[in-house]
């Protein structure tokens, strides 16, 4: 979800909606420790790399593949 419709999801699943994800991109959980304990998704630290855990799926995700999800949904609703 992206947009709107991902800031209500975030009321209701805060564990499960990923925010400000780009500014992890290329970063080590220690370079990021405080802003790791800001969010309410749950970071993973897997060889010097940040992965966030979605519970619903119960998969690993890097901030480079949600960000490139994010693109492609708003590269398809722009192509519309």
């Amino acid at each position: 979800l992206v947009g709107q419709i991902s800031k209500r999801q975030g009321v209701i699943n805060a564990e499960n909606t990923f925010y400000s994800v780009k500014r992890f991109i290329g970063s080590s959980a220690r370079e990021l420790d405080a802003e790791l304990r800001e969010v309410a998704y749950n970071i993973v630290e897997e060889v010097d790399k940040i992965k966030i855990k979605c519970s619903n799926l119960d998969k690993l995700f890097s901030p480079e593949e949600i960000s490139s999800q994010v693109l492609r949904k708003l590269a398809g609703d722009a192509s519309k």
